[in-house]
């Protein structure tokens, strides 16, 4: 990422932008080696030159499931609890880490062997590996590769997959005008009322309920 003063940020999984209104950020990526971005826009009364611009994280997992939280919040228009929760979310991404809280040797190698297989299914919703594909991708035993997606993301495979798919059907149900029985084909549900009854139960409205929320 090239920022407005021209500083050069390598992105990888743990790097967050508090991004300014009105200065430029350029990125590129690899097609091979895709990134995963969660973003979300907010406005804070806050002397702004005071806020640095660049974070670094460990707890990637964390705060990715405090963001969906707040999205989660502000669509039932839940705004001030989505409010405290996104504050959570920058009071711990803003705090110094001690470096007894940076993995390394073998932990580094399961998160990052996680994460990558994290990132698979994320970019393949429709069609996603079994769990024994994905264990096997990383070198792990089903059971064992389980447990530790468990510890590093905080659910397992299969309950992750379902949110990712959720999340996607947000967005697509926002900015796209296909119909619901179409974007659950996209990712990958072979029954509408299974997807339906998937996204209430994630957000506490229906498709066609959220769809009219945001639209109007």
């Amino acid at each position: 990422m090239v920022l407005s003063d021209e500083r050069t940020v390598p992105l990888k999984p743990g790097v967050a932008f508090w991004m300014r209104p009105g200065r430029t950020y350029i990125a590129s990526q690899n097609p091979r080696d895709r990134l995963a971005v969660t973003f979300v826009h907010f406005e804070m009364k806050v002397d702004i030159d005071r806020v640095p611009e660049v974070y670094h994280t460990q707890q990637v997992e964390f705060f990715d499931r405090v963001l969906w939280r707040v999205e989660t919040l502000f669509s039932r228009g839940e705004r001030e609890l989505a409010g405290a929760w996104f504050a959570t979310a920058l009071e711990d991404l803003t705090q110094p880490r001690s470096t007894t809280e940076q993995l390394t040797g073998t932990a580094q190698h399961h998160a990052l062997s996680v994460r990558k297989a994290a990132a698979t299914l994320r970019d393949d919703l429709l069609d996603p590996p079994s769990l024994p594909e994905l264990a096997r991708s990383v070198g792990y035993s089903p059971s064992h590769f389980s447990r530790l997606f468990k510890r590093v993301i905080g659910q397992s495979p299969s309950a992750y997959l379902i949110q990712q798919r959720v999340e996607r059907a947000r967005q697509m149900l926002s900015e796209s005008s296909l119909t619901i029985g179409q974007i659950a084909d996209a990712l990958g549900y072979r029954d509408i009322y299974f997807f339906s009854r998937q996204f209430k139960s994630m957000t506490g409205q229906s498709p066609s309920a959220y769809r009219r929320g945001v639209s109007g």
